[in-house]
């Protein structure tokens, strides 16, 4: 049967010729459509209408993952909003998740579920967890675990724990490790910006980071925030 061959063609060339920026209205929309219009009419076998369905499914999830890489990527407004934070974490999860696959680890989710909206600079608090991922990522060498925790605090403040079961941090190093161009990674593989930028962030919210590691067992990163954030109408400088 010829027809998946010719439709897999036709799609990657009309991808080639179509702007970024409409690939998700677009690109996407086209394929289900096309995708469910062979799923229904076309006379097919139980093993090609599988191949229907998982089509179907990739076009789903390529569809949200570019809609989640505008939105990380789209400057800063530093503008304090309403922030649904499990859907913030949920949407940066999806752009790491073939990352953490790759490297033999996988992530758990334990959600409190009496979180509200917090107020937030949506796209600074993702600079944040996506640092602490993938340093969480880097700890985990051979594998291993990210545990992601939220729970609310005195109703008035939000913890977010990002925990792996990766090398841990020397003792020594703890103290430092919020410091400006301190790094205890490889030489050309950290800058020692990425923690103190999300220090930075976390204060301009009212909020703090703390760290707990044990060598040879992992290290959890505890960012505190304030449900209301420190301003609701005010702005924070783009990090």
């Amino acid at each position: 049967m010829n027809w998946w061959g010719g439709f897999s063609n036709e799609i990657i060339a009309r991808t080639c010729h179509i702007e970024r920026k409409k690939w998700k209205h677009v690109v996407f929309a086209n394929c289900r459509c096309r995708v469910k219009g062979i799923g229904k009419y076309a006379d097919l076998k139980e093993s090609e209408a599988e191949f229907i369905d998982m089509a179907l499914q990739e076009c789903r999830r390529m569809g949200n993952l570019i809609a989640n890489l505008q939105d990380f990527y789209r400057p800063s407004t530093g503008k304090f909003e309403s922030i649904d934070l499990h859907a913030l974490i949920d949407s940066l999860l999806m752009v790491v998740k073939k990352h953490l696959h790759t490297r033999k680890i996988a992530f758990v989710k334990e959600y409190a579920a009496d979180l509200s909206a917090i107020n937030a600079v949506a796209d600074q608090l993702k600079q944040v967890f996506l640092n602490l991922l993938n340093n969480a990522s880097d700890a985990c060498e051979d594998g291993g675990i990210i545990t992601i925790t939220t729970e609310v605090i005195d109703r008035e403040n939000v913890v977010v724990h990002v925990r792996d079961n990766g090398a841990g941090i020397d003792p020594a190093h703890i103290s430092r490790i919020f410091e400006p161009f301190f790094t205890t990674k490889q030489q050309n593989k950290g800058t020692g910006l990425g923690l103190s930028v999300c220090y930075g962030i976390i204060k301009d919210h009212g909020g703090h980071i703390e760290v707990k590691s044990e060598q040879g067992k992992g290290t959890v990163f505890s960012v505190f925030l304030p449900l209301q954030g420190v301003n609701n109408e005010g702005l924070l400088p783009a990090k």
